[in-house]
């Protein structure tokens, strides 16, 4: 056991690099833009992300018997996604937050509007990525459910009526939108790389149940509770059932889905 631990933090470390080689090459080199505007675009992708849509894309394509060459271009598309979102999340129109990481955010660092249009170049070259490397399905999907179906509608819910009580049915559809859709994306994707498209619409539920469970451990770290911590407890408890039985069907042996499922229900704490 100690020795499967060790081999997934190597597995974990190694692929987070090879993902930060390939988004350095994926990215605007010198000359191609104001280097202010350059600056602000490396800034925002690597101040210190941990990598994991990314990570569990090439893991479910490798489970799936793809390649990660052929994985690694929607690997960065995910996580330039991510890093759109992040900026925008931040910014004085939404949440307003000075820090990210620990450090100070990209509007905050550099200029506000020089933030806006870093994220909205990412999202485009999200998807220049998926349209060079891969048939339509892969940019349609993706588009899905990033906007009415995903991230962008579930930013708008948690936005909308600031300072009014946020009822569990409205609760849980901006989880569904806002991480469980690009949790969905990652493991879809995961199996589309891989050619296994029978596959796809089973490993996009587990990754909706793992999106769900991940913004659950997150709500429960935050010390605003958005709904009394016992009740998130028993929905990340379950979830995390429900994403074993989906596993053991779909990927029994899988040590890196392990790894993340026992992680994120440690803030569940002791099962009594």
């Amino acid at each position: 056991m100690a020795e499967t631990a060790k081999e997934t933090g190597a597995y974990l470390e190694a692929t987070r690099r090879r993902i930060d080689r390939y988004l350095k090459k994926s990215l605007p080199r010198a000359g191609a833009a104001p280097p202010r505007f350059l600056q602000a675009i490396d800034y925002a992708v690597f101040s210190g992300g941990k990598r994991v849509r990314p990570i569990l894309l090439l893991y479910t394509n490798r489970l799936c018997g793809g390649r990660t060459e052929k994985a690694l271009p929607a690997a960065a598309a995910v996580e330039l996604i991510h890093t759109f979102s992040l900026i925008q999340d931040d910014l004085p129109s939404m949440d307003n937050d000075d820090l990210r990481r620990g450090k100070p955010t990209l509007h905050r660092a550099f200029e506000e509007y020089a933030a806006l249009l870093a994220s909205d170049y990412l999202l485009i070259r999200a998807f220049e990525l998926l349209a060079r490397h891969y048939p339509p399905e892969a940019a349609l999907v993706t588009g899905r459910l990033i906007g009415l179906d995903g991230l962008v509608v579930g930013q708008y819910l948690d936005l909308a009526g600031p300072g009014k009580p946020i009822d569990r049915r409205r609760l849980t559809e901006i989880r569904k939108k806002k991480t469980a859709a690009l949790f969905e994306l990652v493991f879809r994707l995961g199996a589309l790389t891989a050619g296994r498209i029978r596959m796809a619409d089973d490993w996009a539920e587990y990754g909706r149940d793992f999106g769900l469970a991940f913004q659950l451990w997150d709500d429960l770290a935050d010390e605003k509770k958005i709904e009394p911590a016992e009740r998130m407890v028993r929905q990340l408890r379950r979830l995390n059932r429900e994403l074993e039985k989906r596993q053991a069907r779909l990927a029994p042996e899988a040590p890196v889905l392990d790894y993340f499922r026992n992680f994120l229900l440690q803030g569940a704490g002791p099962d009594r």
